[in-house]
């Protein structure tokens, strides 16, 4: 899920739940921030202090995401949580373990992650509400992400994609990282689509149902939390509630996340929901963001050195996905803001981003174009770092 669901649809959701305002924006915030935390390692403070990071995502084009043990502690925990086929039980070793990492919608492990936050308001109550956030994306991306497992595996790998009506849908030229190959389709709230997986079946998806099916679930554990009780019964969203929610999910059809949540937070700001009208408000960075609230005006003179010191590396020992940045927009690929180019495609805000990378899926020049950076002047001086770009961005290409 993208961040009209993972903050917009989740402020709504925990309002319908009971919460007020500021406890909504709090969770809504954590929950979408899981998305947006890609940097590992420590802060230092002036007094000696130190605060360790651990990265949640990775940009999409990030050499990392080939790592296993590294999405270990990222796309398995936060975005593909293993489902364990539903069963409560010990995963045994071989092929069968590796089945039991399929990612599945509100499976027994899914279940007893909420639990624990539940229980965890009363016995840990210092930022239970962000512990509540985070797991609540963790939770819904089970009914997204479902049939994926969040690392490098043949078990990803998918061939024919298309609409419902049988439409052809793009293939991206990437390895079987979750659910890389079938770009942020199961992401978008809106799509009827199919896949052929790995199996070579095809798969049937109806992401309108399954966000639907999150969002009931979502609102009976957040009435679970505030309760503190993680079996209490609870009604989860009524028939109005589930109306309303109904209609931004499958109303708003672009395929950016950012374009999708102008919709959740005008009918908030509407009081569409009958809470009240509403104002959440999300920065993930730079000014305005949790990071410069706490960390003051260092955060963001530290954030314009970081830029400076990335825009005097020179292009050929940049990283992959910076250099990915600067060739498209060399090629026209990337916009150009304030007539100022922005090479770096992390330093694009994501609605940039996400219009690169949707314009790399779509047109095939695009893509030799980033299959080319790993055999043009552009490549690493290392022959073993030349074959990890090669087995990375182009699969089937001979290093």
């Amino acid at each position: 899920m993208q961040i009209d669901f993972h903050f917009g649809a989740t402020y709504a959701i925990a309002r319908l739940a009971g919460f007020g305002d500021g406890d909504a924006q709090v969770v809504a915030y954590a929950a979408q921030y899981v998305d947006d935390s890609t940097t590992t390692g420590f802060i230092r403070f002036d007094n000696g202090m130190r605060f360790y990071r651990q990265a949640t995502a990775h940009p999409p084009l990030d050499l990392m995401n080939a790592n296993n043990d590294v999405g270990a502690q990222s796309w398995l925990p936060f975005h593909f949580l293993p489902g364990n086929d539903g069963l409560d039980s010990p995963a045994p070793t071989g092929e069968q373990y590796r089945h039991r990492l399929v990612c599945r919608p509100d499976s027994f492990v899914a279940r007893a992650m909420m639990r624990d936050v539940i229980e965890a308001k009363t016995s840990a109550p210092d930022h239970s509400l962000h512990r509540l956030g985070i797991a609540a994306h963790v939770f819904v991306d089970t009914f997204a992400h479902r049939g994926f497992i969040g690392e490098r595996t043949r078990f990803n790998g998918v061939g024919r994609i298309e609409t419902a009506a049988g439409q052809g849908l793009q293939r991206m030229p990437v390895p079987p990282i979750g659910h890389g190959q079938v770009s942020t389709y199961p992401d978008r709230p809106f799509l009827h689509w199919r896949y052929e997986d790995s199996a070579g079946q095809m798969v049937e998806r109806d992401n309108p149902s399954d966000f639907m099916a999150a969002a009931h679930r979502l609102c009976e554990e957040f009435q679970r939390y505030r309760l503190g009780d993680p079996d209490a019964p609870v009604t989860g969203l009524d028939a109005v509630a589930r109306d309303r929610l109904s209609t931004l999910i499958t109303g708003a059809t672009d395929d950016d996340g950012d374009a999708r949540l102008r919709p959740w937070l005008a009918a908030l700001a509407a009081d569409h929901f009958g809470f009240g009208p509403s104002q959440p408000t999300y920065v993930g960075k730079g000014e305005g963001s949790w990071k410069h609230v706490a960390l003051g005006e260092f955060y963001l003179g530290w954030l314009q050195a970081a830029q400076r010191d990335m825009e005097a590396i020179p292009l050929e020992k940049r990283s992959l996905l910076q250099r990915v940045g600067a060739k498209l927009l060399r090629v026209g690929h990337l916009p150009v803001r304030s007539g100022v180019p922005l090479e770096p495609l992390q330093a694009l805000p994501r609605r940039g981003r996400g219009t690169a990378l949707r314009r790399v899926q779509e047109d095939p020049a695009a893509v030799r174009d980033l299959r080319g950076l790993s055999c043009g002047a552009a490549a690493p001086a290392s022959v073993h770092a030349r074959a990890r770009v090669l087995r990375a961005c182009a699969p089937g290409v001979r290093s």
